[in-house]
């Protein structure tokens, strides 16, 4: 009887000392939600924005009778959310050992890290009009994949850490004069100028900066 009591006491100590889902998610959230916000304050690449350099670009007339080419200087972009935005999506995977080391798995959402562009125009109507705007760039229905892995007594490491295809949806503050062709086109300069930027942050910036913060939480073992 003695016997059996030692067994299922020293079960429940097992299981107690097991990391579980919500560890897991705690510490998914404890990465995301406290120390991100806590570190980037020390990132000049990303607080209080990430930067996109000035650029211009060109929308060709369709008709010489209603419109002309739209010309577009954009002064300034900005790239916000970084801190904010990031959650997880659901539960994290169960905590496994796997090769001596404890792993983490988590699906993250991206939604909501926007882009804000000063925005000048001239051409979108026959009359040459000029306008100034603001144009936004706006990550929807985007998720990644997330893996720390650390040994027992040590901090933890990113592993994996990769964004699936990032989608954009772009609008502005102001009508311009064009019709659905060249509205595609003039929004799809503000997308390929996010599409191309963002991943350089997500795998430089942004990356050190998980890498940082996944070290400084404490990591729950099997």
């Amino acid at each position: 009887m003695l016997t059996v009591s030692l067994l299922t006491l020293s079960l429940a100590a097992y299981a107690s000392a097991v990391a579980t889902v919500t560890d897991a998610n705690n510490f998914m959230d404890a990465v995301l939600h406290t120390r991100i916000p806590a570190l980037i304050t020390s990132e000049p690449i990303l607080f209080p924005f990430a930067t996109i350099p000035p650029f211009n670009f060109t929308v060709a007339g369709t008709n010489i009778l209603t419109n002309r080419e739209l010309q577009v200087n954009v002064s300034r972009g900005e790239i916000r959310g970084f801190g904010t935005e990031v959650k997880r999506v659901g539960d994290c995977m169960p905590p496994v050992l796997r090769e001596g080391k404890t792993s983490i798995r988590c699906t993250l959402n991206f939604t909501g890290i926007n882009a804000t562009f000063d925005t000048h125009t001239r051409g979108d109507n026959i009359v040459a009009s000029e306008k100034n705007f603001w144009v936004r760039a706006s990550v929807i229905d985007t998720t990644g994949q997330f893996e720390a892995v650390a040994e027992r007594g040590k901090q933890g490491n990113v592993f994996t850490f990769l964004v699936d295809k990032i989608h954009v949806k772009v609008k502005n503050d102001k009508a311009l004069s064009l019709n659905d062709k060249r509205k595609k086109k003039f929004r799809q300069h503000f997308e390929d100028k996010v599409l191309t930027v963002l991943p350089q942050i997500f795998y430089g910036a942004y990356l050190h900066l998980l890498g940082a913060a996944v070290g400084s939480v404490p990591f729950p073992h099997v």
